[in-house]
């Protein structure tokens, strides 16, 4: 399934890179590489948005990554502000931080990847409480009847009826 390549992380990291390069172009609509992900879904939301509110909700997505990565690492959230947020250059960034633009780019390589990270990580975390609520909702196991054991049932009838060997018969499986 296309959602199931989506989550790979080089394609995160550079979907994210190419949707804060955009992200001050609102007729710039990067939102379709992100069209499977469930963090772009309201709770209970079953019908495909529309690419203007799902523009709005990964941008809100995006946002909270950059949070997130501002507290984890203030270096790589000024980079990743001051560059795509506030629409400075590397070089601008670069005197201001007094390093060298290389450095300034490796920085913002490092900060997408960790924001990749950070993405895959909700993304993640989404599915398997969906997960858990579905399994939550399954009936509750039930070990009466044994499957698959009609085949062998008359053959058991049989030994177990016999007045010859044998008077005991194990029947293994899960909770046999």
């Amino acid at each position: 399934m296309e959602t199931e390549e989506k989550l790979g992380f080089e394609t995160i990291r550079r979907d994210l890179h190419l949707v804060l390069r955009n992200w001050h172009r609102p007729e710039m609509d990067e939102s379709d590489a992100f069209a499977g992900f469930l963090l772009l879904r309201p709770e209970g939301q079953r019908l495909p948005l529309s690419s203007t509110k799902r523009s709005e909700l990964l941008h809100g997505v995006v946002e909270e990554c950059i949070e997130e990565l501002g507290q984890q690492s203030p270096k790589h959230w000024l980079v990743v502000t001051q560059r795509f947020l506030s629409m400075r250059t590397t070089q601008q960034i670069a005197v201001g931080q007094h390093l060298s633009p290389d450095q300034i780019n490796r920085i913002q390589g490092e900060a997408i990847a960790a924001l990749a990270g950070h993405f895959l990580d909700k993304e993640s975390r989404i599915r398997q409480a969906i997960a858990q609520r579905m399994e939550n909702d399954l009936l509750p196991k039930s070990y009466v009847r044994l499957f698959g054991f009609e085949s062998i049932e008359e053959k058991l009838g049989t030994y177990l009826s016999s007045a010859q060997k044998p008077w005991v018969v194990a029947v293994t499986g899960l909770g046999g």
